[in-house]
């Protein structure tokens, strides 16, 4: 009977002023493991709105830095909002394949701006919750 081993990959992110994104690595995967939970604790509130908005997604980047596969995803629209140091959970991916990362692989959110100017970003602590999985991707 083998246990699973659970990780934690945090990293605190700046703030990005309205009107402008902002990358940020995470994390380098150890070792084959599925993303289970990703949420954002930000450094103030933010109130979603639909013009100028926010997105926060979480991507794998692969091992050379240029994957696109999304892996959660939180929009910052109207009736979505943040309060200060209170973790907000992002939407997983629905198909669990596509959570699953390998040895080497980059994680990195994107803070991207939508709109003329979009909302700011105050900056906060990302944290992604992974599992082991085996060679046969249990």
């Amino acid at each position: 009977m083998t246990f699973p081993l659970t990780r934690v990959y945090e990293m605190d992110t700046k703030a990005a002023a309205a009107g402008a994104d902002a990358h940020f690595v995470v994390g380098v995967a150890a070792e084959a493991e599925t993303i289970t939970a990703v949420e954002y604790l930000p450094n103030a509130d933010v109130t979603g709105d639909d013009t100028e908005t926010r997105t926060l997604t979480l991507f794998n980047r692969g091992t050379a830095g240029l994957g696109t596969t999304s892996l959660a995803t939180l929009a910052l629209v109207t009736g979505v909002d943040m309060v200060g140091y209170d973790a907000k959970a992002l939407t997983l991916t629905a198909t669990v394949a596509d959570r699953d990362i390998t040895a080497g692989q980059v994680i990195e959110l994107f803070s991207e701006h939508s709109g003329e100017t979009g909302l700011a970003d105050p900056g906060g602590k990302v944290r992604v919750l992974t599992v082991r999985t085996d060679s046969a991707g249990n």
